[in-house]
Order: C-alpha cells, then structure tokens, then sequence
C-alpha cells in the first residue's frame, strides 16, 4: 500500500461532476489521482501502481470493461481491486464486469457515504492480501531454504552410510573365514558369539542397503529392471527367502491361484513384500496369524498382507511411511517398524506407478494393501503423496485409485489443492511444476483429472488444456482449472462463467463441499 494509513485510488470517470461529488467524498481519508478517459488511466496505472481503481463503464474511446479487461491480463496490474461506476443497473451487466474480474459495483447518482464504506472494505481486503502473499513468499522461501538444508544432510548420510558398507563386509568376511578354517578349535561359546555377531552385521548391512536405496529411490537414480512378471511367484520366492523367520508364526499363503501377468521388476516387488511380511512378524505375538492374499482387480493386481498384531493408531497411519515419521513414533515410544523398509516400499510401488495402503486399529490386527497396474504405468520415483484407506478391516479390497495430476509452478497452491485431496484417501497424487513438460508426463502416466493453474504459467490455462485435448489420450483424462481470480460468490453470480471455455473452474476460497461438487461432476 501506498502509506500505512492512506491507500492511492485512481478515478476514472469522463463526467466532471462524477469526479467532483467523489473527490469531496474521499480526497480527505485517501490519496486520489484522475484519469478522464481509458487511455490515460491505463498510463497512470502503470506510472503509479495505485491500490483501487474506482472505473466508469461508458467512456469515449476505450470503454471500462476494456480497461479491466487490460489490467486484468497484465499480471502485474491483475491483482488491483477494480470497483465499476455505472448507471447500468441490469444482473448481466454486473455480471459481465464479476467475469472480467472487477470485486464491485458502485451505481449512479452516488451516495458519498456507501461509496467511502466500500472503498474502506476493498483496501482493507487488498491490505490483507498483501499481508497473505508477503506471508506466503517468505513460507516459499522458507520452504526452498529447508529442501536446500534437507539436501545437503541427505547428500551426507548417503555418503557417510556408503562408506560404512566397507569397513562392515570387511567385519563379516573375517567372522566367517573364523567360522570355516577354525571352528574346529572354537568352543561352543565363542562360535554362539560369532555367528550372533554376523547376524548383527547381517543386520546393519540390511539398514545401510535400506537407506541407500531409499536415497536412490527419492533421487530418481535407482532404475527399474521390468520384465513380464508372474506375481505368484515372485511372492513364492519372497516367502521362501523369509525361511526360517516365519517359523512360530501360522503363516496363510495359496499360492494356487492365477492372476494376470504384470510389468514390474521383480527383484524390487519381491523385497517389498519380503518387508512388509518381516515387519508382520515382528510385531506378531508368537502363533500369531499373517495372512498373504493376491487378487486381480481390472487394471491392477492386489496384494494384501493382513495379521492380528497390536495394530497402528489412526494418526500413524501415514508417518510410518515417511523416511522421519519413524524418528518422531520412536520418540513418542511407539514403533510400527523396523527401520526404513516401509519408506522403501512406498517409494518402490510409487516407481511402478502403484498405491500401499494401511488399515489398522489398535487391538484388531493391520492390512498393507498394495496395487500394481497390471500394464507399464511409469511415474516420477520422487512422488511421496502418503495415501491412508478409510476402513478397518483391510481385508477387503477396494476400488484402485483416481490418478490426479496437479500442474502449478508455486507449490504453496500445490499444497492447498492437496489439502483438499487428501480427504480422498483412495486418491493418487502426481505433482507437476512446470507445464512444458505436461506433454512429456502424460505420455508417461494414467492420468483421470489434471487440475491446471489459471495464472502460473505465461501459456493461458485453456491453451495448454487444449494442448492435451489434441494429444488423443486413451482413457481421455478430466480437465479442470483452478483460479485465484474468481469468488465462489463471482463464480455462483457468473452462471454460465463457471466455465473458463469449455473447462470447469475451481474458484479461490471454494469449501470443501464446492471442492468435491466441481470434480465429481466432471469425473461422472
């Protein structure tokens, strides 16, 4: 703002007596300059940035709705209130000028005191938007700030980690040379002592590979050997490689069915289930039941892994993926994990363009549900999007996921759509920051519904939806546009300019309610 008690307004009115009545109503609470036609306002705008522009409709020469219409487009006049001067008292009139993107009306002859009380309202509302995108940047930068120092310590462990890896394989290596040439000379004892002693490096070893190839994983450098895949087997192998783990435990597997060939890699699948089986076990009482379930489901095949452990608390539900989330539980003197084998697994499924899912409570047991498309369905490997179910039971399988694509430069907006997502926990997330590689993404994916940013690229929203349109994609994905330009009240008031083209619009400020009535309308 242009002081911290007064706010600069541009009047534009060609009528003499117009600008005097409001000259005298606000010259003495505000700072005011004049422009008598649309050519010279559009020069001051640009010359003095003012904070609300009060606009005649009917001028000579370029009219109002020109003007806004310019100012409008301009992303750095976009975002000054524009309050209309008109003798037009007609709804469509009004609602043409909402639809440009004006915040108000004001109608001829003028009450001097209505005029001041909204001019009030609309610097306030400007002032605090300023405040809000102020807050909001310094968060961004925050943010990038704290991805930066999250880098560097993830640059470090992985370093630090690898060189482990040496010194341990050498510890192993001698304790068994120990065990082939001497045991012989050994006493019961020492050779108890060894043979604990390799399974704990055995063990560390087991963290140390964990970690790395989480690290891999998140980075993208981790690469994905997939073949034509029977997964009856590849759970076969995996719970022959648990051997001797799964003993004391009623272990349920029928491994008779058949299921669709899939794509995948099956070193990688194979250790996912392996993980989520061991960490069954762990937290299974002894003759405690684990169950493992393959299904088919249209596009995906299942894996449903079940047992009737202590179970996880609903808040856990999504920590106990996250690569920290184990730190903060431990803390708390909960542990749902032995380490990093279920960040591993949600970052393996995410690669194969896949879901886990967990249904737990305390006290009845806890389902990892899994989906893998049966077709080659590649996505970015850093995705991270944690997904919860909304049941209990687990044991049923349910419907697989919508895929949505959010394509925004400012991942403050991402963040505020995702909020909004997360509510449908049977949703999969997919972000995109820069829409020149739109093209390139949906090559690579299934997409359902891609929300576009009205105003983050320099292409207009509804060329790039275009864009997509002529790609001929099979299945067709939903488009919708998110707008920071438009109240859910302009968006009611604006009728038939709920569409931006062809292409529904989720206005700012929309309720959860409005939210979900816009996207399911466009997905049924």
């Amino acid at each position: 703002m242009s002081d911290e008690t007064k706010g600069m307004i541009l009047l534009v009115d060609d009528t003499e007596t117009n600008i005097d009545i409001l000259m005298e109503a606000l010259s003495d609470e505000f700072e005011i300059s004049v422009a008598m036609d649309g050519e010279t306002a559009l020069e001051i705008v640009e010359e003095l940035n003012p904070d609300l522009i009060l606009l005649d409709i009917m001028m000579p020469g370029i009219d109002g709705y020109e003007v806004c219409r310019r100012l409008k487009s301009n992303r750095t006049t976009a975002d000054i209130p524009i309050v209309f001067l008109t003798a037009m008292t007609e709804s469509e009139d009004e609602a043409k000028g909402l639809k440009l993107g004006a915040v108000d009306y004001v109608t001829k002859p003028f009450n001097p005191e209505l005029v001041k009380a909204r001019v009030r309202n609309h610097l306030s509302m400007r002032r605090t938007q300023i405040e809000l995108t102020e807050q909001r940047d310094k968060i961004e930068d925050d943010y990038k700030q704290i991805k930066e120092l999250e880098h560097l310590r993830d640059e470090l462990v992985h370093m630090m980690v690898h060189d482990m890896r040496t010194p341990l394989m050498g510890i192993s290596s001698y304790l068994s040379m120990i065990l082939a040439f001497d045991q012989d000379k050994l006493e019961d004892e020492t050779k108890e002592y060894i043979i604990e002693s390799l399974n704990s490096t055995e063990m560390l070893n087991g963290m140390v590979t964990a970690l790395l190839d989480v690290s891999r994983l998140e980075s993208g450098q981790m690469p994905l050997n997939k073949e034509k895949c029977n997964l009856v087997n590849i759970a076969d192998s995996a719970v022959k490689r648990l051997g001797g783990l799964l003993q004391g435990r009623n272990f349920i597997f029928d491994s008779r069915i058949s299921i669709p060939e899939m794509e995948c890699d099956p070193v990688i699948i194979e250790r996912v289930i392996s993980n989520i089986i061991a960490n069954a076990v762990k937290f299974t009482p002894s003759r405690g039941i684990i169950r493992l379930e393959l299904k088919a489901e249209k596009r995906w095949n299942t894996i449903i892994i079940t047992d009737n452990g202590p179970g996880i608390p609903p808040e856990y539900h999504n920590r106990i993926f996250e690569k920290f989330g184990q730190v903060q539980a431990r803390k708390e003197n909960k542990k749902f994990s032995t380490g990093l084998g279920l960040t591993f697994c949600k970052l393996a499924v995410d690669a194969h363009g896949g879901s886990i899912q967990v249904t737990s409570e305390p006290g009845e047991g806890t389902s990892f549900i899994i989906r893998l498309p049966i077709s080659d369905i590649p996505v970015n490997t850093s995705i991270k999007k944690q997904q919860t179910a909304e049941d209990s039971t687990g044991a049923e399988a349910q419907e697989p996921p919508v895929t949505v694509l959010i394509v925004n430069e400012s991942k403050m907006a991402t963040e505020s759509i995702k909020r909004y997502l997360d509510a449908r926990v049977d949703w999969r997330i997919i972000e995109l920051n820069n829409p020149e590689r739109l093209a390139t993404r949906l090559r690579k994916i299934v997409a359902d519904l891609i929300i576009l940013d009205i105003e983050s690229s320099e292409t207009p929203a509804q060329k790039i939806a275009d864009s997509i349109k002529n790609l001929a994609l099979s299945p067709e994905p939903a488009i919708i546009i998110s707008s920071g330009k438009i109240s859910p009240e302009e968006f009611e008031a604006a009728g038939e300019g709920s569409q931006t083209g062809k292409y529904p619009v989720i206005p700012k400020g929309s309720t959860l309610a409005q939210f979900y009535k816009i996207i399911s309308e466009i997905l049924n």
